[in-house]
């Protein structure tokens, strides 16, 4: 090889290797994982090309050649077999019998509610339902909307179980609509609700805020492996981090790759981690974060008023925050961090905590064995009679 052509790989190729690995680091849909890709292949290329020209040169012989060609070959050989992993793809969470399975990317939203079997067969449309029940408006009835995650959604237990729809059996006057979405925030609770909340003629709507993870996932767009939109503060308002998330990113293909679905998720921590990394995930920190959630509350409130609605906050606790001197309460718990935003907001709450805290139940009663965020079939029959008597007695909703 010429002195020319081993410049050219000496410097050429590691120029060309950083810098896809540099677009890959500021991009995030398909330029992201082609320039992602390209730097791995250049990387793979780099070191076998620089073996060959040692040992052309006459550099490398004898056993400092052979310790070479072993390291090169071992290097090259796991990087490829990253490559063939992360290119593979896993099933990435998703059971096919599971009721939460009807959930796909969305441009706005992060994720929304996809079609079922048994609502196609129904003759029912997407654009006509809503929440992940894919409930249908009554327009000859006012509405109570529900709003929450996979917990007002109801996971864990059949849909007559669950609280909102216990809610819906017991209530008489007022249709009751499930809006709720599995893994949902208050940042998709204001886009969710600005997006459908029109189809209805709400009496009152309920947002459901679980203590567990609805603060720190207002401040991520890497949710559990999945792009997710977020907030950032703009002037006293709030505009979006990433006005479209597109269906192809970095972040869902590397996540429902082989190479995370069985093995790099078995350490959540680690492969959220080199996701953010690699993707170049966003994140918002302290006090930002605390200012985006309360103005985020604050504009669900002007939401739901402007359209001649009442609002009621529900504040949902994580199991462990029943434990005061645990680890959890010291350490992780975003509970406090919310009961503050809501108080300085003067909104209407009704505060689950409390609630169970008066009945004299034992909480660990009321959640699903092994699972600190959803309630089981006790639980959600607490939880619908909680909300039925609040309605009843505060807005008069029987």
């Amino acid at each position: 090889m010429s002195r020319k052509s081993a410049g050219m790989w000496g410097f050429g190729v590691p120029a060309i290797t950083a810098a896809a690995f540099l677009v890959s680091h500021q991009t995030f849909a398909l330029p992201s994982v082609i320039a992602l890709v390209v730097g791995l292949v250049g990387l793979s290329c780099y070191f076998p090309g620089l073996l060959v020209i040692s040992f052309r040169s006459g550099r490398l012989t004898g056993l400092a050649g052979k310790i070479a060609l072993a390291g090169v070959s071992t290097f090259l050989a796991l990087l490829v077999a990253v490559l063939v992993l992360a290119g593979m793809r896993g099933e990435f969470f998703r059971d096919p019998a599971d009721r939460t399975a009807n959930l796909e990317p969305h441009p706005t939203l992060g994720h929304a509610p996809t079609m079922t079997p048994w609502a196609e067969a129904a003759g029912l449309k997407l654009e006509d339902t809503v929440g992940q029940n894919l409930e249908t408006v009554d327009p000859q009835r006012e509405q109570v909307v529900v709003i929450g995650d996979s917990v007002l959604y109801g996971w864990g237990v059949e849909k007559a179980e669950s609280a909102v729809s216990l809610l819906a059996a017991a209530v008489r006057d007022f249709q009751v609509m499930n809006f709720s979405v599995s893994g949902y925030s208050p940042t998709q609770y204001l886009l969710y609700l600005r997006e459908h909340l029109g189809k209805t003629r709400p009496k009152v709507v309920v947002v459901g805020i679980y203590s567990g993870n609805d603060y720190a996932s207002s401040g991520v767009t890497n949710w559990n492996g999945h792009a997710t939109v977020m907030f950032v503060p703009d002037g006293d308002d709030l505009r979006l981090w990433r006005e479209y998330t597109p269906r192809f990113n970095c972040i869902d293909f590397l996540s429902s790759s082989v190479l995370f679905y069985r093995y790099l998720w078995s350490w959540p921590e680690l492969a959220g981690g080199l996701l953010d990394l690699v993707c170049n995930a966003a994140h918002l920190e302290e006090p930002v974060l605390e200012e985006v959630v309360r103005r985020i509350l604050r504009k669900i409130d002007e939401l739901v008023r402007s359209h001649g609605a009442r609002l009621l906050y529900v504040l949902l606790p994580d199991a462990n925050d029943f434990m005061p001197d645990g680890r959890y309460v010291r350490e992780l718990s975003r509970y406090r961090n919310l009961e503050k935003l809501l108080k300085e907001g003067g909104y209407e709450v009704l505060w689950i905590f409390d609630e169970i805290r008066a009945s004299g139940i034992p909480p660990e009663s009321l959640y699903i064995p092994g699972d600190s965020a959803h309630f089981n079939v006790a639980g959600n029959r607490f939880l619908a009679d909680v909300l039925g008597r609040v309605l009843a007695h505060r807005f008069a909703i029987r």
